[in-house]
């Protein structure tokens, strides 16, 4: 098989804050295109009116992190 007609795949990253969680993974587990990958993660911004003060304090923001290969 040359390279040309190999197919490609693609890596799609999503971070979502956690309340979305069940909604995203619900949406993944739907789809026939294969699986994923799920961890935690934390989001950093310059944006501090984005950020509790809690989360002002720390300097990070919870997230979830999904990969997704898609072809």
């Amino acid at each position: 098989m040359s390279e040309s007609s190999t197919p490609s795949a693609v890596i799609v990253t999503l971070n979502i804050v956690p309340a979305l969680e069940e909604r995203v993974v619900d949406w993944l587990l739907s789809r026939d295109d294969g699986g994923f990958t799920s961890r935690p993660a934390h989001g950093h911004s310059s944006r501090h009116d984005l950020l509790s003060a809690a989360e002002q304090v720390s300097g990070r923001q919870r997230r979830l992190e999904f990969e997704i290969e898609l072809q």
